[in-house]
Parts: C-alpha cells; sequence; structure tokens
C-alpha cells in the first residue's frame, strides 16, 4: 500500500502488482501507448478500453451495466431477468412461460403456434383474424377460417350449466350451410327490442307469449 509503483510476490497470491496515481493504480498500455486496461485509483474496479473475448464461461455476482450489448450466440438465463427496454430483430423462442405485467405491443401479427389462453379480461382495439392472417373487408371484427374440404367453422358458446354448447357458423359440409345448433336438450329463445318473441323447444315445438304452443314443430 501507498506506494508510487511495486511488483511483488506471495505465495498464495503470485505475482502482485500495484500503484498509486491521481486517477488509476494500475494501467497497462499497448505498443502505442494507448491505455488497455485500467484500474482506477482506490477502486476494485477494472476499465478495459477494447473488446473483450472469452473462451470460457463469464460468472458474475453483482450487477452488471452495459450501455449496449451485442450477442451473437445463444443466452441461458436460469433466474429472473429484468429488462427496462428490449429491441429484438430476430426470433424469440421461449419453452417456458413468459409472463407480462405491462402492456404487449406488437407491430405485426403475432402468431401462437401453440394456442391462445386467457386467464384475465381482454380487450382489442382492431379485428381479429382466425385461421388466417387477412380479412374478408368491410366492418368484419372477427374473420373466422377453417382450412379444408369439408372443414366447418363454428363459434360455441358454454357455460356452467350447458357444457353441451350452442354453435353458430357454417357446417362441416362442402356447401356450407348456415347453421344455429343447440348441443343440449333446452329451448332456443329468440329475442327482439328486448322482447321474447317465440321459443323453440326441445322437443322443436313452435311457441309464442301471445299464442301459446303451436302445431308447427321443427
Amino acid at each position: 500500500a501507498d506506494d508510487n509503483a511495486s511488483i511483488g510476490y506471495t505465495a498464495a497470491e503470485g505475482l502482485i502488482l500495484t500503484g498509486q496515481g491521481s486517477t488509476n493504480d494500475v494501467t497497462i498500455k499497448n505498443d502505442a501507448d494507448a491505455d488497455v486496461i485500467e484500474i482506477p485509483t482506490g477502486t476494485t474496479n477494472v476499465t478495459v478500453a477494447g473488446n473483450l473475448g472469452v473462451g470460457g464461461t463469464v460468472t458474475g455476482t453483482g450487477t452488471s451495466v452495459f450501455a449496449s450489448l451485442d450477442i451473437s450466440g445463444d443466452i441461458d438465463v436460469d433466474g429472473t431477468t429484468n429488462l427496462d427496454v428490449v429491441d429484438i430483430d430476430g426470433a424469440v423462442n421461449m419453452a417456458t412461460t413468459a409472463l407480462v405485467t405491462g402492456v404487449l405491443t406488437t407491430t405485426a401479427a403475432t402468431v401462437f403456434n401453440g394456442g391462445f389462453a386467457s386467464n384475465a379480461n381482454s380487450s382489442l382495439s382492431g379485428r381479429l383474424a382466425i385461421g388466417q392472417t387477412s380479412f374478408s373487408g368491410g366492418g368484419t371484427l372477427v374473420d373466422l377460417h377453417a382450412s379444408g374440404s369439408g372443414v366447418g367453422s363454428q363459434l360455441k358458446f358454454r357455460n356452467d350449466h350447458s357444457d353441451s354448447g350452442f354453435e353458430i357458423g357454417l357446417a362441416g359440409n362442402t356447401s356450407g350451410d348456415v347453421i344455429f345448433y343447440n348441443n343440449a336438450n333446452t329451448d332456443m329463445d329468440f329475442y327482439t327490442n328486448n322482447l321474447l318473441r317465440f321459443t323453440i323447444a326441445a322437443d322443436g315445438s313452435l311457441s309464442t307469449p301471445t299464442l301459446g304452443t303451436s302445431n308447427v314443430r321443427f
């Protein structure tokens, strides 16, 4: 300590290089008298002026701060990574869960190859296409497309009281018939202006609030 420049040795530490300057304790220069490695005075920090090439593993126990980081290979993160802003030009492959607590904004189409499940309320300010990447035009907000000959395309509604559900859409035939399909053994009620106009019972009979059950059956 307090040596302006000193080279020493101990059996445990081996070669010891130390010094004391107004800016750096140790400075390693190249043949052009340019600083390559610096240890600022009185610190345990190391400043590297150029590129650092590492053939093995880099292990850090503290916080690493990078003004910019360019990685051409793989990154394996076992713990939690907190990133304020991330700009990814290529593909991202995640083998497990990605948790986003803020807003996820995409400027291009987002493709979910393994399906999509929402555990909370979701809202869309734009349109939604399922089974295709384009829209049929007009004022369509949700565009469903099932590919293949004789393949139907339906929306299905279920709740805790009717697990069989109700479907509306196109039948699975080559003509693409429109279907209203009640899978359960329940009635179908039809309303306009917030009033019940007629009911098709589970047995196919037709009834209205004013005329009662008719002899017409479907």
